[in-house]
């Protein structure tokens, strides 16, 4: 029987978006679903950055119960308060090119973020910047005994990403023998121990 699946995403920031406000700007962020062919399961979307095109976001998301034949699609845009939202670029693939580690782990803490280019809808879209991702995933609940793993890069899958896979491990502990002992005081000398003064003798 297959074990359930996690998958935690980390959606760092964004550099380099298309221009579309009249005065140079946009007001980015990132909508993410969970499909499972073609239908959405899971959507969510990051907080909407206002007037930049290098928007920081640092949100985590988490989807549960997933399958590794699932896929996961990343769209950025731009809102709009009066018109329809701007498209900004994509990125997508299957959850099987992620290497699945074997316990959860803090993913603020481990590994090192990959950057992603966004891809056009169409020959049409006008389109730049990358996006930088971080990805966790992981057999939930974890088998027993079994090796914590960092967070994965999917440089060597995506083209054009860049980035690496890091792991960083836990400081060990001192065991109580390896730490030293303290040194006894010198013991100082007791006033019966020294030596009295002899008498002077006396003349005739």
């Amino acid at each position: 029987m297959n074990q359930p699946l996690c998958l935690h995403v980390l959606v760092m920031s964004a550099t380099g978006l298309t221009k579309k406000d009249f005065f140079g700007l946009c007001d980015p962020y990132v909508k993410l679903s969970l499909r499972r062919g073609t239908k959405p399961i899971n959507c969510q979307q990051t907080k909407t950055s206002k007037k930049t095109l290098n928007p920081q976001w640092n949100e985590k998301f988490v989807f549960n119960n997933i399958s590794s034949q699932d896929s996961l699609w990343f769209e950025v845009f731009d809102a709009n308060r009066l018109t329809r939202d701007n498209f900004l670029g994509k990125l997508h693939f299957k959850l099987n090119q992620i290497p699945i580690g074997m316990q959860k782990i803090d993913i603020y803490q481990y590994g090192n973020a990959t950057q992603y280019p966004l891809k056009p809808k169409s020959r049409k879209s006008r389109v730049s910047g990358i996006l930088m991702l971080k990805f966790l995933y992981y057999n939930d609940p974890p088998p027993r005994g079994s090796p914590g793993m960092g967070t994965h890069s999917l440089a060597q899958l995506v083209p054009g990403a860049t980035g690496t896979i890091e792991s960083q491990p836990r400081p060990q502990s001192r065991s109580p023998q390896s730490q030293p002992q303290p040194q006894p005081r010198p013991q100082s000398r007791s006033p019966q121990s020294q030596p009295q003064p002899q008498p002077r003798p006396q003349s005739r």
